[in-house]
């Protein structure tokens, strides 16, 4: 079922609200790589600091702010320095987290960290991020009954799409 997958992607992970996606099952059954909610109560447990925040420090803040706001219908607000916050409410979520190997032929496989967020409709998106300014650096694809795929914003900061299950 994965043959090719891993020359053809290069990265493994395992995704947010509970749900692992792309071969984080597979893995957790085969290789014993990655154990999110599949894993026992104490294992879970064991597993600490998940991903609280992220960033994405922009040449052009506004321009940046604005795409976002086109593409995701994010709002903001602006702390004491500027800074735009964008608030999600996530009650009760699991959080999962992988490690992959870099593979630099590979688009959105560089060394590095990558984000994934959770879309209704990955096409639509891609459209819609392409419309703000933005391009696809990867078309969708799917693995383990998970459907992903990878835009750039405006200013080549490559943000990972994964489809809402």
């Amino acid at each position: 079922m994965f043959k090719g997958f891993v020359e053809q992607h290069g990265a493994l992970f395992a995704g947010t609200a509970g749900k692992p996606f792309m071969t984080a099952t597979f893995l957790a059954r085969h290789a014993g790589f990655v154990r999110g909610l599949h894993a026992a109560p104490a294992q879970a447990t064991a597993n600490r600091h998940p991903c609280g925040m992220f960033e994405i420090i922009a040449r052009d803040q506004d321009r940046l702010a604005a795409f976002y706001h086109k593409v995701f219908g994010w709002q903001y607000e602006r702390g004491t320095t500027g800074f735009a916050y964008v608030h999600f409410a996530v009650p009760g979520a699991a959080a999962l987290g992988g490690i992959g190997q870099a593979d630099p032929a590979i688009p959105g496989y560089a060394a590095g960290s990558s984000f994934y967020l959770l879309v209704d409709d990955l096409p639509g998106t891609i459209a819609a991020a392409a419309a703000a300014g933005g391009r696809c650096t990867m078309p969708p694809a799917a693995a383990d009954g998970y459907e992903f795929a990878m835009i750039a914003d405006p200013e080549d900061n490559v943000i990972g799409l994964l489809k809402a299950p």
